[in-house]
């Protein structure tokens, strides 16, 4: 294991594991490893991120433990460095909806839009050769009316796991952090 290696975590991974697995009422647990992750140097996001859960319920735990505690402030990566790596995602979501006439210009355009992190994210991933963890899944681009993460980063070479593989890669089974 390399603590070289260094990560970005999708929203999808903090909003699925608030509330279906790990809500931080009964598992503070999972939370401290994002924190204790974090301060190891190894796991980070993008302002792009914490935007989205800053859309969350006022009293949302996301809203107002993670996104807006100062503990996390440096965790935030600012997007407005990927610009000439962002054309370059740009242009391979350009081609995928260009390989698949069947899919409409709104998955293109979500995909792309400045209200959205994934495209962000490949960029950031691909300007500092950052691991993306998300719950997305490489898909049959048949089998989506959306641009997946995956799907672009498989053309960009871009690595990419899910939430359990990083827990497996740094934690103990007790959420205990094994750098």
């Amino acid at each position: 294991m390399s603590v070289s290696d260094k990560y970005l975590i999708d929203s999808n991974c903090l909003i699925t594991a608030k509330n279906h697995y790990y809500n931080p009422k009964f598992c503070s647990q999972f939370w401290d490893v994002i924190r204790a992750l974090h301060i190891q140097g190894v796991l980070y996001s993008i302002d792009k991120v914490k935007d989205e859960l800053l859309n969350g319920e006022a009293d949302d735990y996301l809203s107002v433990e993670i996104a807006q505690d100062s503990f996390f402030e440096d965790m935030w990566l600012k997007t407005s460095f990927t610009a000439p790596k962002f054309k370059i995602v740009a242009n391979e979501a350009q081609s995928w909806f260009n390989q698949n006439p069947d899919k409409r210009q709104k998955a293109l355009n979500d995909f792309l839009s400045e209200d959205k992190a994934d495209s962000f994210l490949l960029a950031a991933a691909l300007e500092h050769n950052y691991t993306i963890v998300t719950f997305e899944t490489l898909i049959d681009n048949n089998a989506s009316k959306r641009i997946k993460i995956p799907n672009i980063a498989e053309k960009l070479n871009i690595k990419y796991c899910n939430l359990y593989e990083l827990l497996q890669k740094y934690c103990n089974p007790n959420f205990m952090v094994n750098l």
